[in-house]
Parts: C-alpha cells; sequence; structure tokens
C-alpha cells in the first residue's frame, strides 16, 4: 500500500486539526460546495477510526494502530449518510477488510469543513473483528483535504470480545487525479 505521510507528518496533522475537531457544529447548505464523492470518501475515512472508552477487560491496554485505504464509498439519496469499504494493516488484526457508516452532523456555513459521525468495521482474515465509533471534522481548505478526530472501541468478536479502547484519527482525501480516494490513520489503545 502506498501511504502519502510518513509517521511524523502524520503526528503534526493530528495536532495541527485537533483545532478544527473541536469547532462548534453548524449546519448549512454544504452539498452544493462539496458534491457526494468527497463527503462521502471523507466521512467514510473518519468513521474508520472512530474509539473512545474506559476499560472493561482485566487485560492490559495495548496501542492500537490503523492504516487503511478507502477503496470505496456509496452516499445515500441526498449525500449525508453513506456506506464505505476499506482494506488495511492494524496491530492486534494483521491485514483486515472494513466496512463502515457516516453520518454529516455538522458544517460550517462556507463548507470550509464538515463533521461527520462515523462507525467501521475492520474484520481480520480469521473473521476476528473490532467495530470504532467517533467523531471527525473534514477540513476542505487544505489540499488535499484532512480530517481529524477521536474514536473509541463500541464492539469487538473472537479476541476482541468485549473490546475497549479510545484514540485520534486523521483523513487525507485526494479528490483529483486519475486515482481519487481517501487514506486513514488511527493511533490508540485497546484493552481486550
Amino acid at each position: 500500500m502506498k501511504y502519502w505521510l510518513n509517521n511524523k507528518q502524520i503526528e503534526e496533522t493530528m495536532k495541527t486539526q485537533t483545532q478544527i475537531s473541536r469547532s462548534p457544529s453548524h449546519t448549512g447548505p454544504l452539498l452544493s460546495k462539496l458534491g457526494r464523492p468527497a463527503l462521502a470518501v471523507g466521512i467514510a475515512a473518519l468513521f474508520l477510526f472512530g474509539v473512545s472508552a474506559q476499560a472493561q477487560n482485566s487485560g492490559t491496554m495495548r496501542p492500537f494502530k490503523v492504516q487503511a485505504i478507502e477503496t470505496a464509498s456509496i452516499p445515500d439519496p441526498g449525500g449525508l449518510t453513506g456506506t464505505f469499504f476499506l482494506e488495511g494493516e492494524a496491530t492486534h488484526l494483521g491485514l483486515f477488510s472494513g466496512v463502515g457508516t457516516y453520518a454529516v452532523t455538522g458544517a460550517a456555513p462556507d463548507g470550509s469543513w464538515v463533521q461527520f459521525a462515523i462507525e467501521v468495521t475492520y474484520t481480520a482474515a480469521n473473521g476476528d473483528s473490532i467495530t470504532l465509533a467517533g467523531t471527525t471534522v473534514l477540513d476542505y481548505t487544505t489540499s488535499p483535504a484532512v480530517g481529524s478526530g477521536t474514536w473509541e472501541a463500541v464492539e469487538g468478536s473472537g479476541r476482541f470480545e468485549g473490546v475497549t479502547g479510545w484514540g485520534e484519527l486523521v483523513s487525507i482525501y485526494n479528490p483529483g487525479g486519475s486515482d481519487p480516494h481517501a487514506e486513514h490513520w488511527a493511533s490508540g489503545s485497546i484493552n481486550y
């Protein structure tokens, strides 16, 4: 997989985007400014990385990192919700495939940023899965567009049953060129 940013760039982007993700929610006409493909891909990326909870298991907190590429995004009629698909690699999961949903929860009146609620399930080759939920903000004032937010582990299966955890995420959306796609990175801790 080809990733646009190195680890240091990802960390710097996560720090600078924190301010955007803490902006108050606004609603307004955003589809006319953003378009359905940009909206769908941005939301999918952001949902991919959501999770935050208190540890419930007797295990210890473990570092959790995700790198993923969005392979498809399908907006629902109206474009404010949709489904996205991913593939990537994560600690504790290895290579995975993923499917998630997104919903627009706010936007700047000028269309410069959009806030999404996301939920994504990552499934390992053996069928074990982790589901993350969270909130992210996609900043359209940068090129490519950059998203950041937080995630919380909300469900797991197999060895991840009862998983808890939380962390931060960063997404890059490249709408131009012959290969439009989104890339996602998440880091945090999980307990299972």
